[in-house]
């Protein structure tokens, strides 16, 4: 499909978890939070002409290619914070996505709030990177 086309599914996963968000539904934006920078991940990787991997557990090859490719400075430094909130996601999925595990509501809201703001950012960093 290409690069573009997969930021733009995950900008969709992003509004579903601004709107899941809005709508009391702390436990899906976060899981839709972690489908939208995982999506957005690996449209920076196929950007740079790597295959996408089939898994969620993409930070090893990410690491790897982001630095062996040509990819802007900015983007560059950036990569380790991408790469926490992608694992603190990727660590909550089973606890936001399928109900598994005892993450609260309350506890989900506080992550929310947290995690909000630097996904946004991280996504439109993937989007600069891909155009």
């Amino acid at each position: 499909m290409g690069s573009e086309y997969s930021i733009e599914m995950a900008k969709n996963w992003l509004r579903t978890a601004e709107l899941s968000d809005k709508e009391g539904i702390p436990q899906t934006s976060l899981y839709s939070m972690e489908m939208s920078m995982e999506i957005a991940m690996k449209a920076v990787l196929e950007s740079i002409g790597v295959d996408i991997p089939k898994t969620h557990y993409i930070e090893r090859i990410f690491r790897k290619e982001i630095y062996a490719h040509k990819t802007s400075r900015g983007f560059i430094e950036k990569v380790p914070m991408m790469l926490d909130i992608f694992s603190e996601l990727l660590r909550l999925r089973p606890l936001g996505g399928y109900g598994l595990g005892n993450l609260s509501k309350e506890e989900a809201v506080k992550m929310v709030k947290k995690m909000m703001p630097r996904v946004k950012d991280m996504v439109s960093l993937c989007e600069k990177e891909v155009r």
